[in-house]
């Protein structure tokens, strides 16, 4: 199952790559930094739950490693967003940094990591 997962995520990366080939140098540097950003930050966030003291053995501190790293990975595909070349332009709101969906995923980050540390 993992890495049936896997295969989908790297054909996915790949395909994404392979565009590269039609755009300008100045827009696929800016597409490198983007990703090089969403990259580390998801190193990040796999690190975190790594590196936190979750407690083994119950569901609900798995659900939290899951909400955990499903809203990190979102808020660093929001920033990633903004970083990157688009070929067609999100709503305003989606744009503007420091957002009220940043400090709800800030929000859900922190209280998944404090819920997997001390359930």
């Amino acid at each position: 199952m993992e890495l049936g997962i896997l295969a989908v995520v790297l054909a996915a990366g790949l395909g994404a790559l392979s565009q590269l080939h039609s755009v300008s140098k100045a827009s696929r540097r800016q597409f490198y930094v983007a990703f090089a950003v969403y990259l580390v930050f998801a190193a990040c966030g796999i690190a975190a739950v790594l590196l936190l003291p979750f407690r083994p053995g119950s569901g609900v501190v798995a659900a939290a490693a899951v909400v955990f790293i499903l809203a990190w990975a979102s808020l660093g595909i929001l920033w990633a967003m903004r970083l990157g070349q688009r070929s067609k332009e999100p709503t305003a709101w989606l744009l503007k940094p420091w957002s009220a969906l940043d400090w709800v995923l800030i929000a859900i980050v922190i209280g998944a990591a404090s819920l997997g540390v001390l359930w």
